[in-house]
């Protein structure tokens, strides 16, 4: 095999994977950006991610404040600071 072939190759198969793997990162994004209540900006999401860096678009997602409301899934406060304490 002519040794330009095989870089042509492993060259057309590392693109394949990069594509897939921002393909993946797109969707999860805007996943999470949708869930984060920002499910309108799903385009500027994915035009940025199309000339930007695979990282830049997880970055602007993290750095979104999350506008749904959700609270912690925690046990409610205990009525005196002692009271999680065990008894002795």
């Amino acid at each position: 095999m002519d040794p330009i072939a095989g870089v042509a190759i492993f060259a057309l198969l590392f693109a394949c994977l990069y594509l897939a793997a921002w393909i993946m990162t797109m969707l999860l994004m805007t996943k999470v950006a949708e869930e984060k209540g920002y499910g309108h900006i799903k385009g500027q999401l994915w035009f940025i991610g199309l000339f930007a860096l695979i990282f830049t678009v997880p970055l602007i997602v993290a750095a979104l404040p999350d506008k749904t409301g959700r609270t912690a899934a925690s046990k409610p406060a205990a009525s005196s600071p002692t009271s999680d304490l065990p008894a002795l």
